[in-house]
């Protein structure tokens, strides 16, 4: 079998850090030890047959519980961790491929079937784990369509290329009151990009009379209104923040 090798490392001075490093070598130890893919450890434990690059594109065939099955652009199936697909850009208008995700980090790839858990790896420098969260995705809507766009959280105002139109963060109402409260699977969502009215649920708003209203009375539909996050994100931030919380204390550790 041929095994994906890292890429070469570059200056470490201008590229990666030495606990990126770590981290890196970490994923890649597995599945080189295993020596072929699909090996498992003497305790039955399955061992990563190679690693994926960040941004690999794969196509979503299955998911149960922490895992993924995948399909790369050489039609190989690996299972990896569900956290780390990111669902495809869809600010663009080129939709080549038939890819559904791509990966938002470096990953370990296992070739017959996934361990009974991910895996602990090493944290990588919190610096490194902030930039990935900022790479999660978003949805955005278009201002007068409502076109829905997933695209990165930092991708900040941008046009569409379909439309033409000017695209904004997509927001959704907590409020237990709301005339449009939606559901899990059906949200109630909307774009706020007008100053002249308050930044809150529209639908409220209109209900609760509120285009005069002070702050006093408008500080509850504040709290209640907010950016729209979607599954996927949700899930990698929870990673993220434990892989950020083991960052720090290795930190404490090393001083």
């Amino acid at each position: 079998m041929t095994l994906l090798h890292s890429r070469p490392a570059r200056n470490t001075s201008s590229s990666m850090s030495a606990q990126h490093y770590v981290y890196v070598l970490s994923l890649a130890t597995a599945w080189m030890l295993a020596g072929c893919s699909g090996e498992k450890m003497s305790g039955g434990t399955p061992i990563a047959a190679k690693q994926l690059d960040t941004g690999t594109p794969v196509a979503l065939i299955a998911a149960e519980g922490d895992f993924a099955l995948v399909e790369t652009t050489d039609s190989e199936r690996f299972y990896v961790n569900l956290g780390v697909l990111k669902s495809r850009n869809t600010a663009t208008s080129d939709q080549e491929g038939s890819h559904t995700h791509v990966l938002s980090t470096v990953t370990a790839a296992y070739a017959d079937e996934p361990p009974d858990a991910l895996p602990e790896i090493e944290p990588r420098p919190v610096e490194e784990i902030s930039k990935e969260q900022l790479t999660l995705n978003r949805l955005y809507m278009t201002e007068k369509t409502h076109r829905h766009i997933i695209a990165p959280t930092n991708m900040g105002l941008f046009v569409d290329e379909v439309t033409g139109e000017n695209v904004w963060p997509a927001c959704t109402c907590y409020n237990p009151d709301c005339p449009k409260k939606g559901t899990d699977s059906d949200p109630h969502l909307f774009i706020l990009f007008d100053r002249s009215k308050p930044p809150i649920c529209p639908a409220c708003v209109e209900a609760f009379q509120l285009s005069g209203a002070g702050q006093e009375e408008l500080a509850p539909f504040l709290r209640w209104t907010r950016p729209y996050e979607l599954e996927e994100k949700k899930r990698r931030v929870k990673q993220l923040d434990a892989e950020r919380k083991r960052a720090y204390r290795a930190k404490k550790r090393s001083k």
